[in-house]
């Protein structure tokens, strides 16, 4: 695709959020137009994992299948945050350097008139390697809590299986209701 085309569908949403229409007869003076909020149909989120990250542009593949060019800019946030949290108060700045293959990144921007590409103005970036040790804190806690069986009946507000525990076969009960 050609890179210029790519450039001016990146530029134009930005230019004009930011206020100024450079493409008006008179945008050699610096013309000022209010600003205006980007229609609910420019406004991306991307999620998924990174594919690449070439120069100031990360590949990352949506968890639809997609890929998605993200253009990181100077004035782009970037932020890292653990697995797990709700809200970005622990989150820790990083930088484009810092993004690897692997990681899960979700891209809050600007769509571009291809669809294929976002500018983006925040990126939330949760490493692969945090990832993978939440993962296997998660499965060692689930061996310690977690119960294991077969079914043998379920009867409205329970279900009953066996287990075998370490001094031998048990049966428990799970309780679904509110009872």
């Amino acid at each position: 695709m050609n890179s210029t085309r790519i450039l001016c569908a990146l530029a134009y949403p930005l230019l004009t959020l930011a206020g100024l229409n450079a493409f008006s007869p008179q945008a050699g003076t610096a013309q000022v137009q209010p600003a205006q909020t980007p229609s609910p149909s420019s406004i991306a989120k991307p999620f998924g994992t990174v594919k690449l990250v070439n120069g100031n542009t990360i590949t990352l593949t949506t968890n639809s299948g997609s890929e998605v060019d993200v253009l990181v800019e100077d004035s782009t946030r970037l932020v890292k945050t653990a697995p797990g949290q709700k809200d970005l108060k622990g989150a820790t700045p990083i930088q484009l350097k810092d993004v690897q293959a692997g990681d899960r990144v979700l891209v809050l921007g600007t769509a571009a008139d291809d669809g294929r590409s976002v500018l983006g103005s925040t990126v939330i970036v949760m490493k692969k390697t945090d990832i993978a040790d939440k993962q296997q804190l998660d499965r060692e806690d689930w061996q310690k809590r977690g119960a294991g069986g077969l079914v043998k009946t379920v009867d409205q507000p329970e279900i009953k299986s066996s287990r075998a525990i370490s001094c031998g076969p048990a049966e428990i009960a799970v309780r679904t209701g509110m009872n």
